[in-house]
């Protein structure tokens, strides 16, 4: 998962791996939609969250269970408090707040 992960920012980035920053956590969700939408058993979820930042941390990118879930341009200090609590909004949650 973890490679598949580094590719995809590679590529959505267009930097390579050097001075990339990876917070990886393990993040319970509310149903088994893993905060992406949509029908979904509604039970506990737990699923990996990994956030990439660039080297200058102007813009980082988030993925849950895998998956590409959204980029955040100049992450503010609610987007680094909410990853810090391990609680990153899911894909179909409004990011507007998380970036200057």
């Amino acid at each position: 998962m973890m490679q598949a992960t580094m590719d995809d920012v590679i590529s959505r980035l267009g930097v390579d791996f050097t001075g990339l920053a990876v917070i990886s956590f393990r993040q319970t969700w509310p149903d088994a939609s893993c905060g992406f939408g949509g029908i979904a058993a509604q039970v506990l979820t737990d699923a990996q969250t990994v956030v990439v930042s660039a080297p200058d941390r102007s813009v980082t990118v988030v993925y849950a269970r895998g998956e590409f879930a959204y980029i955040v341009e100049r992450p503010n200090q609610a987007f680094w408090d909410a990853v810090r609590d391990r609680q990153a909004p899911g894909a179909a949650a409004d990011h507007t707040h998380l970036g200057d």
